[in-house]
């Protein structure tokens, strides 16, 4: 099946090679100047965030390969945005996120540790500071 016929409004699409497998719903298709076939598509979450899918990159030597997202693919994309407000630490917001905790102070105080940066941190809290 050609790229230009694998696709029509409404779908909601993916791929793991475009940005870490966001999911976007099909708005309209069509060619560029340089007779590249591209899909216009809206994110699934994000307001007014607009992308276009090409069956090739720019500026990478291989297909993106999209496809119709799954039921997996939409739920991933969508526990990206879930964050769980876990409490305050001094001025830093603390939520949980998708992938670990974040500690929020502001526009520039925001830090975000992963499951294994907080094992690491728990363990030199326990061995510095507890004792």
């Amino acid at each position: 099946m050609k790229f230009q016929d694998k696709f029509k409004p409404g779908d909601i699409i993916c791929s793991d090679r475009f940005s870490n497998g966001l999911c976007m719903i099909v708005e309209s298709c069509g060619t560029t100047f340089e007779e590249k076939f591209r899909y216009r598509c809206q994110d699934l979450v994000k307001e007014d965030q607009g992308w276009l899918a090409y069956e090739w990159g720019s500026y990478v030597g291989y297909p993106y390969n999209w496809r119709i997202a799954t039921d997996d693919d939409i739920a991933n994309y969508l526990t990206r945005f879930v964050e769980i407000d876990l409490g305050k630490v001094g001025f830093f917001e603390v939520k949980l996120t998708n992938n670990g905790i974040r500690l929020d102070g502001g526009t520039d105080y925001t830090i975000s540790l992963e499951a294994e940066e907080l094992i690491q941190l728990g363990k030199i809290i326990n061995e510095r500071v507890v004792g």
